[in-house]
């Protein structure tokens, strides 16, 4: 999930990213909810689409769009950069394909909230941003004295890095945006797996 995380990070500090990820034509096809479709799997009954979100990935796609991540991604934080899951990639092909664009909106607004030098931080800090960013209740504890949670990411709570999360997180509307973007991802209590994978799909690095 680290993967997904520092790609979400990536998206609040780094403006150019989202045009280079619109370059690589993410494919997702999205089903109205009630739909009946078929699922991959060799199933040969149709199943009732009941969650909003739902859709379907595409083999050529989703593996061209995990090599351009990792590549992207690697010429940012070099041999830190862990692996790109075809889970993180199918979720960014999601998110690319879904209806509203106001999630985009979401990380324009929240950047006014970090420092200028934001080529400084590090992999850690981006990827704890993209975690807190789709996790309010994250949020909320690494703004009270529990900070447990960003010391497994090496960040003191007193060391610069430290001081530029909280204080982007306490920026004016965080919590809106935060809402919005978390929307766009279908991410509510109860919500199914909502990517539908293509039939060849056998692991996460196939």
């Amino acid at each position: 999930m680290t993967d997904l995380w520092l790609i979400y990070g990536q998206l609040i500090v780094d403006p150019k990213f989202p045009g280079e990820i619109d370059d690589w034509q993410p494919a997702f096809t999205p089903y109205e909810k009630g739909a009946f479709v078929y699922l991959p799997k060799g199933e040969t009954q149709e199943r009732q689409i009941t969650k909003e979100g739902v859709g379907r990935l595409e083999e050529g796609s989703t593996t061209s769009v995990r090599k351009n991540l990792t590549k992207y991604l690697r010429s940012q934080y070099k041999e830190s950069t862990p692996v790109i899951s075809l889970y993180a990639a199918g979720s960014v092909c999601r998110l690319w394909k879904t209806n509203d664009d106001k999630w985009r909106k979401s990380f324009e607004q929240v950047r006014p909230g970090l420092p200028k030098d934001v080529t400084s931080f590090s992999l850690e800090l981006v990827t704890l941003m993209g975690a807190c960013f789709v996790d309010p209740k994250l949020t909320q504890r690494l703004l009270t004295p529990d900070w447990l949670i960003a010391d497994e990411f090496g960040i003191s709570r007193e060391s610069c890095e430290g001081i530029a999360l909280q204080n982007w997180m306490r920026q004016k509307d965080f919590d809106k945006w935060q809402a919005i973007f978390r929307d766009a991802l279908s991410w509510r209590p109860g919500t199914a797996e909502v990517m539908i994978w293509y039939e060849k799909f056998e692991n996460a690095a196939n």
